[in-house]
């Protein structure tokens, strides 16, 4: 199945955080490692037009691992936390995530947004075309597992 693409969901995204009185720091969020290690180089190239009417500085990519959504969360904690400090004095920074990365990558943003309070942006998919040429023997699913809050294994007597 597909759903509409992700450069159409950027451009909804970024025109409704847009304030013309604002400046506007893009920090994508980039998989790396990953399973292909030139996906950050074809995502480049793929929003490379976006990129470039956002003024997109290079320094301010962050990168995380793929498959380990932790991994996103600190690096979106951490970009919190640097610009936080940074910005105090001219009254503050305000972070603004958009999960429309990998499953992992977005399931590392909505603990951050969660944990840190932050809003989310999203376009949700109204309806899906199928592709006939995909199958199950296509198919390069990994299983992860996340425990997110509590005591993973019951303790006996307590």
């Amino acid at each position: 199945m597909r759903q509409i693409s992700n450069k159409a969901s950027l451009e909804k995204v970024y025109q409704f955080i847009h304030r013309k009185d604002t400046p506007i720091d893009v920090c994508p969020l980039m998989p790396f490692p990953g399973n292909d290690p030139r996906m950050p180089d074809r995502l480049n190239e793929e929003y490379y037009e976006n990129l470039q009417t956002w003024n997109v500085d290079a320094r301010n990519f962050l990168y995380a691992a793929e498959s380990e959504p932790l991994d996103s969360y600190r690096a979106i904690h951490q970009l919190v936390s640097q610009r936080t400090s940074l910005f105090k004095s001219l009254g503050g920074s305000q972070v603004v995530l958009s999960p429309l990365g990998s499953k992992m990558l977005s399931v590392g943003a909505m603990m951050a947004a969660i944990d840190l309070n932050l809003p989310v942006a999203m376009v949700e998919a109204v309806g899906y075309d199928e592709q006939s040429d995909t199958g199950i023997g296509s198919c390069n699913a990994a299983l992860t597992h996340l425990w997110l809050c509590g005591a993973a294994y019951a303790r006996p007597g307590k």
